[in-house]
């Protein structure tokens, strides 16, 4: 088997996390031995610290030219016939269809920059799928229609896009506060 290209394991802040909600879980209870309304922060801990285990138990993710490896779970890229993003970046949470029908849903409890790469490959990898709802040319700006020398009149193909949509937002944001406001830092009132 070749080596992969990328390995996206999880982070240890998750683990830490639920320690700390097991610690919270258990100072509740013994407050809750005086105070009975103690014990349903106590439960909420108990439940945070159990949902914070079940995800940084996801296996790593693996990335090779031909597939990915979702612990011992392989799905080759031509088998690919979705990939949805559903908005969470930390844990990194994306929706995979395959041309048999079947849904993958794919939780990575990673950092959000190692969210960030994973999301880009598995965005970028199955070049016959379709990408949060759009085609993965469309997606990746590509041209999808390129005009012969015979035809004589000009097509302007689309540009290739060169940021995800949520980072045209980011700076369509700052360019808006540059606009208004003139800088983007914050003066503090002393150094004025």
């Amino acid at each position: 088997m070749s080596r992969p290209v990328a390995r996206f394991s999880r982070s240890s802040q998750y683990a830490w996390l639920a320690l700390c909600a097991t610690a919270g879980a258990l100072f509740s209870a013994w407050v809750g031995l005086s105070s009975p309304l103690c014990f349903v922060p106590g439960a909420l801990f108990v439940l945070s610290a159990g949902a914070l285990l079940c995800v940084w138990a996801r296996p790593s993710i693996d990335i090779y030219e031909t597939h990915f490896a979702l612990g011992r779970r392989t799905i080759a890229w031509s088998e690919i016939a979705s990939v949805d993003h559903l908005g969470w970046m930390v844990p990194l949470i994306v929706r995979m269809t395959t041309t048999r029908g079947e849904r993958r849903l794919i939780v990575f409890p990673g950092s959000r920059d190692a969210g960030i790469d994973l999301l880009n490959w598995l965005r970028r990898m199955p070049r016959a799928a379709t990408i949060d709802g759009t085609t993965y040319r469309e997606f990746w700006g590509e041209p999808t229609r390129v005009v012969s020398r015979t035809e004589q009149k000009e097509t302007a193909l689309p540009t290739p896009r060169l940021l995800l949509p949520e980072d045209e937002r980011e700076v369509e944001r700052l360019y808006q506060r540059l606009k208004s406001v003139g800088h983007l830092e914050s003066r503090d009132s002393k150094d004025q």
